[in-house]
């Protein structure tokens, strides 16, 4: 491959410098940007002017300024005169600056938030609203807010509701121009666009496109980036283009970051195991003989030795809060065994590795007739932040997909038809995480012109089917047989045995778009409604906008639109069971789609205003302010101990017997049952889709200089300063909650086993009570007045804890009659095959059962007060913040550009991006990363017209710090590369 690049530079640089500058026409010269502008000579400056047939210089540098921008109104037009907040970038420009993916190039648009993870990864928000819920997985820091578009065609990962990137298989040659649009602006383009949206306009052969062109760059960390091109116009109706693109980029280490935790340590070897215990005196001795090591501070490691990371929790004494001689340590391993790192890390040094070819054909058969048909396909495998609750920041996540894409004008009815198909792996080599989709969407709609006043009814209609296969397991048996067992779920859940899950999403949208000009002033408003089958119900967007052209150089306007985010899988339908029974507590965790929880909603008001002092300045600032609400996330929602069927059923049975021979009941047998019962426990935490209360607002300034200095010196700045509060705010640890609460449920179910056993032995022979000499009496909740069958065991299911909560009937005042009646029904209920397990039971939706035990953490929220409450009464009810400052976004941040040609071969380019201090909190806890800048280069030398080589560096002072939460420090890229256009 190598071979093959350096040949391929070797020939073009051979080329003679015969590229001549023949004279621009109409077109060429209105597709050109001012930096190409810039590159003309004075000759072919005055060219451009007699041919355009405008009056000097500026005048031309004035009308190249004004690009046209078609997503901020969905109609061609200036982006002076834009009605919304906009920004258009060109591939010429993007190429002047040295940018190597469309992710980057995001930094150039005021209002994004891109940070980067590890080499050629990236963090993409716009304006904020990131890390929200905080305190939760990474999953939650991803942008669910953007909608992303490429020539019309919704580019979504339906599985998180995020922009999908990794779905864009075209590159920096394949952009004609990237528009951007911020704001809530749904009611326009579809939902997803809660803080705007980013359109992709892909470059279709003209007669000034190039045959064949592209980018060819490689550098350290293993870097290597190139895109190529052909395209034809074969004539005025028919044109035709083949794209292809590579990156291969490597982190700066091999190694991955462990995240600090308290009570992980290293083990010098494989011992001790998953679920060892060791003594207080043997925990020391471990420690000083170096076969543990302290490591909860986190920190870099290898996969080896991650693989022996391990997690303790310990059982104090009685009376104790701290570990003392008497404490029990138990151990488990940190990474679950039936995911092994080599599997989910085949390659640790690589950050990225993305193919993709994309075709293009244009067809005009008359002048109000045309079609654009596109197709591409693409592959990528990256390092991203982990989906799920690993003690290591990245997992290896792969794509496959492909789409077709069709857009069409036929006499002014446009129709955009587009499929998209793809394999996703979020996490490689952990089970569950893997499932196919396919989407359709279909779109129509008409502009009906009534002099000054445009009519544009549209209906959209979207479906996408998401499919996986349950992975199958394979476990020793007790005669060390191998044994199918379904042990998860899988990612979108089904019943145990069924092979394949499936889950379909779909909406159906009209919506109208008015626009009315009148002299100066423009006025418009748009509605959607989209109906979706998760939930049920019709969710409406709006937007209205008013905008006034005061003279050439001054314009103003002011928007405001509410926008609402589409279902995604995570909520609709996940429905996984995550078995750690080797990994930490609890055993078992269940994650559980909420199809009526409301969907998150943003509501935007901006003002706007545009000068251009000269012809060669244009000067654009915005001020906004952003209300959000209804977010969510996957909560705590109620917990218990379990028992395996067979277990309880075989200790019954031996209970059975015992009594069936005469034996006196004694305080020895009462301990030898309980503690058999208690030893065939597990713990189990059920987590469900769930609405916040957290009112988000949002308020901020923009400011957007485009400067042509002169025909060799261009300048552009955008700065941005936000600040983010929360309402309703409290700091809610789902996972802490988990632990702790049923840590401490199990340790209480364990030790009162004896006495429940007690109770239970002396109802049925009716020996009276048998009661120990610290137990306390253990009550329950007794529901069903015939306590028989089934109903007993829900009446059981309903146990609270020993300081007798939720009592209605202590069950130690129970005859001797009502006792053995209980125990009866508890006998038939097993002689009928029925199972004491949690799972078996139907979770009510917002009714707290606190199961067997267990500390329910069922969340509900008063929509009419506003108030959020846990709904146990044995929870502590956290107090709620008003005007929480979130600090996820940055305050400050914003980019530099300078572009200086000394001469006419010769470009210098130079961009800066720079960040404040950002503070993340997640669930392992707050990470604060400094204020950030970064400064890259770019050197260019053209030989010949048409042909560059060029030097470029990516953090030029290879300043290395993270740029995101416990992610890579990144370390300076330097590449040297060549672009051609034949």
């Amino acid at each position: 491959m190598k071979k093959i690049i350096v040949l391929a530079l070797a020939a073009l640089l051979a080329l003679p410098q015969t590229f001549a500058q023949s004279a621009l026409t109409k077109e060429q010269i209105l597709n050109m940007t001012f930096e190409q502008l810039s590159d003309l000579s004075f000759e072919e400056l005055m060219a451009a002017v007699e041919t355009l047939g405008v009056g000097s210089v500026d005048e031309l540098f004035a009308m190249i300024m004004n690009k046209n921008v078609s997503s901020a109104s969905k109609r061609e037009e200036s982006s002076f005169t834009s009605p919304l907040s906009s920004t258009v970038l060109t591939k010429e420009e993007l190429r002047m600056y040295g940018v190597t993916s469309i992710e980057e190039a995001l930094r150039f648009i005021p209002g994004m938030i891109v940070q980067e993870k590890t080499n050629g990864i990236y963090d993409i928000h716009m304006r904020g609203f990131n890390n929200i819920p905080d305190n939760h997985m990474f999953l939650y820091t991803e942008c669910a807010n953007i909608l992303l578009m490429v020539d019309g065609r919704i580019v979504h990962d339906y599985a998180t509701g995020a922009p999908s990137f990794e779905q864009v298989p075209i590159s920096i040659e394949d952009i004609e121009r990237l528009e951007v649009v911020r704001g809530a602006s749904a009611a326009m383009y579809g939902v997803n666009a809660n803080s705007g949206v980013i359109n992709i306009i892909t470059h279709k052969p003209t007669e000034a496109t190039h045959t064949v062109s592209g980018s060819i760059q490689m550098g350290n960390h293993g870097t290597a980036v190139g895109d190529m091109a052909f395209r034809r116009r074969v004539n005025d109706k028919l044109g035709l283009g083949l794209s292809a693109n590579l990156q291969l980029r490597e982190r700066s280490t091999n190694k991955l970051f462990v995240i600090p935790a308290a009570g992980v340590y290293l083990s010098a070897d494989d011992t001790p195991r998953a679920g060892n215990t060791l003594t207080m005196p043997e925990f020391v001795q471990a420690q000083q003989s170096g076969q543990l090591r302290d490591v909860s501070s986190g920190g870099y490691f290898s996969l080896g030795e991650i693989e022996r990371l391990k997690q303790i929790y310990y059982t104090p004494a009685a009376g104790s809060d701290a570990p003392d001689a008497n404490t029990i340590f138990t151990f488990y391993d940190a990474v679950e065994p039936e995911s092994p790192l080599e599997q989910m890390f085949p390659n640790p040094e690589r950050s990225r590795k993305t193919v993709g070819i994309n075709g293009y054909l244009s067809f005009t058969p008359q002048q109000k007739i045309r079609f654009d048909l596109t197709g591409g396909y693409q592959q990528s495998t990256i390092m991203t932040t982990p989906v799920g609750d690993d003690y290591f920041t990245f997992n290896t996540r792969q794509v496959k997909s492909g789409y077709g894409n069709l857009v069409a004008n036929v006499f002014g009815l446009n129709l955009i038809a587009n499929v998209n198909a793809g394999s996703f792996d979020y996490a490689v080599g952990v089970k569950g995480f893997q499932y196919d989709n396919i989407a359709t969407n279909l779109t129509a709609n008409y502009d009906f012109v009534l002099g000054g006043l445009s009519i544009k009814p549209e209906i959209n209609y979207r479906h996408m089917k998401a499919t996986e296969e349950i992975p199958t397991y394979f476990d020793a048996n007790a005669d060390g047989q191998m044994q199918e067992s379904e042990r998860r779920s899988g990612f979108l859940g089904g019943m145990t045995g069924e092979k394949a899950n499936s889950t379909t999403l779909w909406a159906v949208a009209p919506s109208l778009r008015l626009d009315y000009k009148i002299g100066d002033l423009r006025l418009i408003g748009a509605i959607r409604s989209d109906k979706t089958n998760v939930p049920d119900k019709w969710n409406t967007n709006y937007m209205a906008s008013a905008s006034y052209e005061i003279n050439a150089n001054n314009f103003v306007r002011l928007s405001y639109g509410t926008s609402v985010r589409s279902t995604n899988v995570v909520q609709a339908s996940f429905n996984y069971t995550w078995d750690r029974t080797d990994i930490v507590l609890p055993n078992k965790v269940s994650f559980l789609g909420n199809t009526e929880a409301k969907l998150p909603k943003v509501s935007n008001i901006e003002f706007g205003y545009r000068w251009k002092p000269t012809d060669r300045l244009l000067i654009d600032a915005e001020a906004f302010y952003a209300r959000s609400d209804d977010f969510g996330s996957l909560a705590a929602h109620h917990s218990c101990i379990y028992v395996a069927q067979d277990k309880l059923s075989q200790l019954f049975g031996d209970l059975n017997q015992l009594l069936a021979s005469g034996v006196q009941i004694s305080p020895a047998i009462v301990q030898q049952f309980g503690g058999q019962f208690a030893g065939q426990t597990g713990t189990k935490a059920y987590v469900r889709y769930d609405e916040l209360p957290y009112e988000v607002k949002q308020m901020g300034l923009s400011m957007n200089v485009d400067w042509i200095i002169s025909p060799r010196l261009i300048a552009k700045v955008n700065v941005n300063i936000q600040k983010t509060t929360i309402d309703n705010y409290f700091p809610y640890d789902q996972t802490g909650a988990i632990r702790s609460q049923l840590g401490n449920t199990a340790a209480q179910f364990q030790g009162s086993m004896p006495l429940l056993f007690a109770d239970i032995l002396a109802g049925m022979n009716g020996a009276g009570t048998v009661r120990g000499n610290t137990q306390q009496p253990v009550a329950i909740w007794a529901q069903d007045p015939n306590k028989t069958g089934m109903n007993f065991i829900n009446s059981m299911a309903q146990y609270s804890n020993i300081n007798g909560l939720r009592t209605n009937t202590n069950y130690l005042n129970y005859t001797d009659q009502q006792r053995t009646e209980l125990m009866t029904g508890l006998l038939q209920a097993y002689a009928a095959g029925n199972g004491f397990d949690c799972e078996g039971f139907a979770i009510p939706a917002n009714e707290v059962l606190p199961m067997y035990y267990a500390v329910a953490y069922d969340i509900e929220l008063d929509r009419e007060n506003r108030e959020y409450y846990f709904g146990n009464d044995d929870y502590q009810r956290p107090p709620l913040q008003n005007d929480y400052h979130h600090k996820a976004t940055p305050s400050v941040f914003g980019m530099l550009g300078l572009i200086y040609r000394p001469i006419d071969q010769v470009n210098i380019s130079a961009f800066g991006n720079f960040m404040s201090k950002r503070e993340y909190r997640t669930k392992y806890g707050l990470e604060e990363l400094d204020p950030r800048f970064t400064l890259n280069l770019k050197l260019g030398y053209k030989p010949a017209d048409g042909f560059e080589v060029f030097f470029n560096a990516h953090n030029l002072l290879d300043s290395r710090k993270c740029e995101f939460p416990y992610a890579d420090e990144i370390a300076g890229l330097y590449t040297v590369g060549v672009t051609f256009g034949l």
